[in-house]
């Protein structure tokens, strides 16, 4: 039993239990993660807001709404050409002619127009001037493939004297031109010429090559000109 001088201790003792005991019924403490309610609150709101926004998006190559399924645009292949046909009969002096074109391919071919006229001229001399001759022939609607590649048929081309440095004859030929535009494909033009001469006498053009490039004009022509593909 406990003696009164023992009583104001286990009165302060019970009090001091009674108040523990009310401060434990207070608010909760903080998780375990030291994270508090409100917290926690905010870190889902914000989770939440960002799962409403959209993801950004990567546009890849080539499937962008200015882009066309078939590829490139077209190349435009317009402008004049300085051509020579070097003949199997004598390839050291070609006939020249000067070739507009008016067309343009791309990945699904194309087509142009051809006009042809002879060239009376000398390169590398500074008289006389070139000089165009004969009549111009226009040849319509020649296919081009996608690959650049094209056939040019000149059938009863006739061709003056002043333009054939092989005889100083008046001729007519049956050309065709079996070339393609090479690189760069809007500035040359090349490939292999068949036909056969048949006026004033029969002769073949069996292994005759051409080569055509771009110029701005009569005056603007180079001291050379190829005859044939590089």
């Amino acid at each position: 039993m406990c003696s009164l001088h023992d009583r104001p201790l286990a009165i302060l003792a019970l009090l001091l239990a009674l108040l523990l005991a009310l401060a434990g019924c207070g608010p909760s403490s903080a998780p375990a993660g030291g994270e508090s309610d409100s917290d926690a609150s905010s870190s889902g709101d914000a989770s939440t807001a960002g799962d409403s926004e959209s993801e950004p998006t990567t546009t890849q190559p080539g499937t962008s709404s200015t882009t066309t399924a078939t590829g490139p645009a077209g190349i435009d292949v317009s402008g004049a050409y300085l051509t020579a046909v070097a003949t199997s009969i004598d390839s050291t002096h070609p006939l020249f002619s000067l070739v507009t074109v008016d067309g343009s391919f791309g990945p699904d071919g194309g087509v142009m127009d051809v006009t042809t006229q002879a060239l009376e001229i000398m390169l590398g001399e500074t008289t006389p001037q070139p000089v165009l001759v004969g009549d111009p022939v226009l040849v319509e609607g020649v296919a081009i493939s996608a690959l650049g590649e094209f056939s040019l048929a000149l059938p009863s081309l006739l061709i003056p004297g002043a333009a054939n440095p092989i005889t100083g004859s008046d001729i007519g030929v049956n050309l065709v031109l079996d070339g393609a535009f090479q690189h760069p494909v809007d500035e040359v033009m090349c490939g292999d010429a068949e036909g056969e001469v048949f006026e004033p006498l029969m002769a073949s053009l069996v292994g005759s090559t051409f080569a055509g490039v771009k110029v701005a004009g009569l005056d603007a022509l180079p001291p050379t000109s190829p005859s044939m593909c590089p």
